[in-house]
């Protein structure tokens, strides 16, 4: 069996395994807990059970996060790892002490687990290692760099790189930036500073302080560079932030109006599937009404450079060939 999975991992049902987590947890949480309870008077079953009973519970919790679409990849790769793992053991050892009492049957079905489990592992190892091949590209400099796929694959890590180059050429060390809907790693590895009291603008963050808020921070703050970071949101029910009401249009106006094109990377971001970044700077005129935002900016900056003296703008150029 063993062999014939790794011979064909297709046979391998990866894209059933997440799907079918919640209810594994479930009923190993379940099995385990009437086990516990069953063998309550006998401390060593207690100790041999109880970590395994909390370990299902936190698994649980955790896949609790992504119930009614969980998976192994995306946010799977920590939220479904825990119940993965209870998985594990209820095939290799919590199934065949159930079935001890038989002749053979818990000899045989160990056997058989162990083979799936252990195809599995072989499995996506070899994925992983296909996909950590063409992760050879590098955002960032030195203790900053990220590691993503090289632009033949995908375009994203050149584009945030030509941003970032951009940035540090056109901008002052002090000047104000914030990304939409997301892109604070773009202030971090640019030393610039987000002026507001927001880090983040997807549909979550709206809900949550709600827009018109948020509008009123972005007016008392006003950064002098906007930039548009391409993000697909559809699981939110709004493709992209800033095309409907629901979903940051008054923002999207206000940027509109106070805003103008400086530089686009790619494609027009927000728009179809391309990635593509735009930044904006504030239109000539425009005064920005801050509660003493270049102060709060500067300090800010100065905070930065401080904590990591080592990797300040000034000391750590990114490469001008981008």
């Amino acid at each position: 069996m063993f062999a014939a999975l790794l011979c064909r991992p297709a046979l391998i049902p990866r894209q059933n395994i997440g799907p079918a987590l919640p209810l594994t947890t479930l009923v190993a949480w379940a099995g385990l807990l009437i086990a516990l309870i069953r063998c309550r008077r006998d401390s060593a079953a207690v100790t041999r059970l109880m970590p395994l009973v909390l370990w299902s519970t936190f698994a649980g919790v955790m896949l609790s996060k992504m119930l009614l679409n969980a998976r192994l990849h995306h946010y799977g790769f920590y939220l479904a790892m825990p119940a993965t793992l209870t998985l594990v053991v209820s095939l290799i050892w919590a199934v065949p002490r159930l079935l001890r009492r038989g002749p053979r049957g818990a000899p045989l079905f160990r056997g058989l687990a162990f083979a799936g489990v252990a195809a599995s592992a072989v499995a996506y190892a070899r994925l992983s290692c296909a996909y950590y091949a063409v992760k050879g590209y590098q955002v960032g400099r030195g203790g900053d760099a990220i590691s993503t796929y090289v632009p033949e694959v995908s375009g994203v890590g050149l584009a945030v790189n030509e941003a970032l180059a951009w940035i540090e050429h056109n901008t002052a060390p002090e000047a104000g930036l914030v990304a939409f809907p997301e892109g604070i790693m773009l202030n971090y590895l640019s030393r610039r500073v987000d002026p507001t009291p927001y880090t983040n603008f997807m549909m979550v963050e709206l809900q949550a302080f709600g827009e018109d808020a948020i509008l009123a921070g972005l007016r008392a703050h006003q950064p002098d560079f906007v930039v548009l970071v391409h993000k697909d949101t559809s699981e939110f029910g709004v493709r992209f932030f800033g095309t409907d009401p629901r979903y940051g249009k008054t923002i999207m106006d206000w940027i509109k109006a106070e805003y103008e094109n400086a530089q686009r990377i790619g494609f027009e971001p927000l728009k179809d599937e391309r990635f593509g970044i735009k930044i904006l700077k504030r239109r000539a005129g425009v005064h920005a009404t801050r509660v003493d935002g270049d102060d709060r900016r500067r300090a800010g900056a100065e905070r930065v450079n401080a904590a990591h003296p080592s990797r300040a703008i000034e000391d750590c150029p990114l490469d001008r060939s981008l």
